[in-house]
C-alpha cells in the first residue's frame, strides 16, 4: 500500500469499516513510514477530539439509550471527514465545531480559529493543574492516616519505623523537599564497611551515616550520594565487581555487610529513596511474634503484598472539566502576536505539568499502598 492509498482510505480504517483483509497492508505500511503513522496519530487524535466536543455539546439533552452514543459518533466521522486541512487548522475546526455548538447561545460564535485554539490550550493546562492539585491532596490525606496509624505504637516497633520513614520518603517528594537537614555527625559516621578481593581485584564499599557512598576498585575511587545512585551511575562498574545491595546493606561478591532495621531507615530517609525490601523484612519481623506458624506468615506476607503492589500501581489522572467559555472570553480581542506567545508560553508549561502530573500519579498511588499496608498491619493491634 502506498502513501496516496493509505491516504484515500484512512477515515475507514479508523472508523472500524475499512475491510478486513486491506487492514494489514495498511499496519504494515504505517509500520515502516514515519510520515503515515504521524498522519494516523493525528486523524485519531482529530477523531478523539471530535467525539469529546460533540459529547459535551449534547450534555443536558438526555437521548434515550444508545441514541446520544450512535449522534455522536455519526457527527464525529461526518465533520472529521471534511477537515483535511494541515493539523493546527484542523486542531483549530474542532475547537470550532465544539464553540459553534455550545456557545452559540453565549454570543461567541464569532471567535476566531487562532482564539479558540489558544482557549483549548489554556484549558488543557488549567487541567493539568486541576488534576496535579488533586492528586497532591489526596496523596496527602493517605500519608496523614499513615502517620495516624503508626503514632499509637512503640517508636521501635518495625512496622511503626517503617510507616513513619516511608510516609516521610513521599512526603518530601510532594513537598519538593529533597535535601535533609545536614548532620555532621552522620557524615563522619561508617555505617556500613565491605570488603572483598573479586577475580583478584581487592573492592571496598563504605557508606557513611549521611548516606554518602565510596567504591574503592583498583585504579579508581568512585563516590555518590547513595547506593542506588552509585548502582544508577556506575551500574556497569558494580556489575563488574559484584557489588549489589540498598542503603545500609552492601554485598561485594561473596561478602555482605549491613546495619540493622532502625539503621537501614535513617539511611533511606536520608537519601529520600524508599526500598520496599525494608518494608517487608519489617513486616515479616513483626508478623513473626503475632503468627507463630512461619508458613502462615509467609502467607500472610504474600498476600498482602501482592495487595500493596496491586494499589501502588499509578493512579489514574483525575478528570476535571474546565469552562471554555470563560477561558475564550480571555483571549477574545487579543492581536494575533499575543494569541501566538500565549500559546508557546502555553505549551511549555504543559510540557512541566505533564512532567509533574506523571510523577504525582505515581506517589498518589504508592501513597495508596503505603495506607493500605497501614490498614493492614493496624488491625492486629485493634482486636
Amino acid at each position: 500500500m502506498t502513501c496516496g492509498e493509505v491516504n484515500e482510505v484512512l477515515d475507514l480504517y479508523l472508523d472500524g469499516e475499512l475491510e478486513a483483509e486491506r487492514r494489514p497492508a495498511l499496519e504494515a505500511h504505517a509500520g515502516r513510514c514515519a510520515a503515515c503513522a504521524r498522519q494516523v496519530e493525528k486523524r485519531r487524535a482529530l477523531s478523539g477530539a471530535l467525539r469529546g466536543a460533540f459529547d459535551r455539546s449534547l450534555e443536558g439533552a438526555e437521548p434515550r439509550g444508545g441514541e446520544r452514543e450512535r449522534t455522536v459518533e455519526g457527527m464525529a466521522k461526518t465533520a472529521r471527514r471534511r477537515l483535511v486541512f494541515p493539523a493546527r487548522l484542523a486542531a483549530a475546526a474542532v475547537i470550532g465545531v465544539t464553540v459553534g455548538l455550545v456557545a452559540y447561545a453565549m454570543g461567541l460564535s464569532r471567535a476566531t480559529p487562532e482564539e479558540l485554539e489558544v482557549a483549548e490550550s489554556l484549558r488543557g493546562r488549567e487541567a493539568r493543574g486541576a488534576q496535579i492539585r488533586q492528586l497532591r491532596t489526596e496523596a496527602a490525606a493517605d500519608l496523614e492516616f499513615v502517620r495516624g496509624a503508626a503514632e499509637p505504637e512503640k517508636r521501635q516497633d518495625p512496622a511503626a519505623l517503617v510507616l513513619n520513614v516511608a510516609a516521610s520518603t513521599i512526603a518530601r517528594r510532594l513537598e519538593k523537599d529533597l535535601t535533609p537537614p545536614p548532620d555532621p555527625a552522620a557524615a563522619k559516621e561508617k555505617r556500613v564497611v565491605v570488603k572483598n578481593t573479586v577475580d583478584g581485584a581487592a573492592v571496598e564499599v563504605v557508606q557513611m551515616g549521611d548516606g554518602r557512598v565510596t567504591l574503592v576498585v583498583p585504579g579508581r575511587t568512585i563516590e555518590a550520594p547513595s547506593m542506588a545512585e552509585l548502582q544508577k551511575r556506575h551500574g556497569e562498574l558494580c556489575r563488574k565487581f559484584g557489588v549489589q545491595g540498598r542503603e545500609g546493606a552492601v554485598r561485594v561478591g561473596e561478602s555482605v555487610a549491613a546495619t540493622d532495621l532502625k539503621g537501614q531507615l535513617h539511611l533511606i530517609w536520608r537519601t529520600g529513596i524508599w526500598d520496599e525490601d525494608v518494608q517487608w523484612e519489617a513486616a515479616r519481623t513483626w508478623l513473626s511474634v503475632r503468627v507463630p506458624d512461619a508458613a502462615e506468615m509467609e502467607k500472610r506476607i504474600r498476600e498482602l503484598r501482592d495487595r500493596c503492589k496491586a494499589a501502588s500501581a499509578p493512579a489514574a489522572a483525575p478528570e476535571v472539566k474546565i469552562d471554555l467559555a470563560a477561558l475564550l472570553a480571555e483571549v477574545k480581542g487579543r492581536s494575533r502576536r499575543e494569541l501566538e506567545e500565549t500559546r508557546v508560553r502555553v505549551e511549555r508549561e504543559m510540557k512541566r505539568l505533564e512532567s509533574e502530573l506523571e510523577d504525582l500519579r505515581e506517589l498518589r498511588g504508592r501513597a495508596k499502598g503505603l495506607r493500605l499496608f497501614a490498614e493492614s498491619v493496624a488491625e492486629p493491634a485493634k482486636k
